[in-house]
C-alpha cells in the first residue's frame, strides 16, 4: 500500500473538500426590471444552497457596482407627436415642431398594463417630463412620466430617478 505525502494528502483533502462545497451549492436566479443596458457596474446575487434546478426568480435588481446612472434634477416638459417607439424599456423619439427628441426609459409593457394604460402609438400626440440623466460617461433625456389622451402614467421617482417598476413583480401571466 503506498503511502500519501503531506502535500499529496493536502491536494486529497482539498478536492474532496471542493466536491462538498460544488455539490451542496445550488443555483440561484434573479432578474432585477429597470436600468440601462448600457449602464456600468455588474450585479450579482447570492444562489441558493441545496440540489434542484435554477428557476427564474424576479427581484429588484440589487448588485455590486456603480448604479450608472445620475440625474441632473433639470426636468422639462415636452409636447409633440411620437415619431418612433422602440421596445419595452426602450426608447421613444418625439417631434416637438421644433426639434426631434430621443427619450429613454418607456418601461416594459406589463407596468403599463398594471397601470391600466395603453403604450403610445406612432402619430397620437404626447406630453412628457423628462430629466437628462448620465449614464456611464453617456447623457440621456429619461422619462419621469407621459401623458396621452388625458391620461398620465408615472414612469420614474422624480427624486431618486429610479423606475417605479423595479422591484415589482410581474403579473403570473407573463411568468
Amino acid at each position: 500500500m503506498k503511502r500519501l505525502s503531506g502535500t499529496g494528502l493536502m491536494s486529497l483533502f482539498f478536492v474532496a473538500a471542493f466536491s462538498l462545497t460544488v455539490s451542496a451549492a445550488g443555483m440561484g436566479g434573479g432578474m432585477g426590471m429597470g436600468g440601462y443596458g448600457a449602464g456600468t457596474g455588474s450585479g450579482m446575487g447570492m444562489g441558493g444552497y441545496g440540489s434542484g434546478m435554477r428557476g427564474p426568480g424576479y427581484g429588484p435588481g440589487y448588485g455590486v457596482g456603480s448604479p450608472g446612472l445620475t440625474c441632473s434634477g433639470t426636468v422639462e416638459t415636452l409636447t409633440g407627436t411620437l415619431v418612433s417607439y422602440g421596445n419595452a424599456g426602450g426608447g421613444i423619439t418625439i417631434d416637438t415642431g421644433t426639434e426631434i427628441e430621443e427619450l429613454y426609459g418607456v418601461g416594459p409593457f406589463w407596468y403599463w398594463n398594471s397601470n391600466n394604460m395603453d403604450t403610445p402609438e406612432v402619430g397620437e400626440t404626447v406630453t412628457v417630463t423628462a430629466e437628462t440623466a448620465t449614464v456611464g460617461s453617456t447623457e440621456r433625456d429619461i422619462l419621469i412620466s407621459m401623458t396621452i389622451g388625458g391620461q398620465t402614467i408615472q414612469l420614474r421617482d422624480q427624486a431618486t430617478c429610479l423606475p417605479l417598476w423595479r422591484g415589482q413583480q410581474r403579473p403570473m401571466m407573463y411568468k
